[in-house]
Parts: structure tokens; C-alpha cells; sequence
């Protein structure tokens, strides 16, 4: 995982979502989502539920957060 992997999913976080945080970081949506994937995979967890139109921390996703 990298520095700036985790910039992206704390500006996630911080932001509510994967648009509002490209926006922030004037970064492609494309870009944080990918990243955030590589974290997940590497780990083999989930960081967030994407089922709704709005995504949340998982449990885990929080523990990881805090």
C-alpha cells in the first residue's frame, strides 16, 4: 500500500464519496476508485458498501479508517 492510497481513501471518507473526493484532489474519480480497489484487493477486504447509490464504511472500513 502507498502514502498516497491512503490519502485517497481518508478524502473518501472525509468527503462522502469517490466524486466529491476527485473533485477535492482534482484527481480522476477513475483514479481513486482504482486505488481504493488495490487496497482492497491487497487485503482482502471491503472498505465500502457501493450497493446503494451512496457508499459507507463497511465495519472494517472503519476500524481501518480509525
Amino acid at each position: 500500500m502507498e502514502i498516497k492510497q491512503m490519502k485517497y481513501f481518508v478524502e473518501v471518507v472525509k468527503n462522502g464519496g469517490m466524486t466529491q473526493a476527485s473533485e477535492h484532489l482534482y484527481i480522476a474519480q477513475s483514479t481513486i476508485s482504482k486505488n481504493i480497489k488495490s487496497i482492497e484487493d491487497e487485503f482482502s477486504i471491503t472498505l465500502f458498501d457501493r450497493r446503494k447509490k451512496h457508499i459507507i464504511l463497511t465495519d472494517i472500513g472503519q476500524i481501518f479508517y480509525d
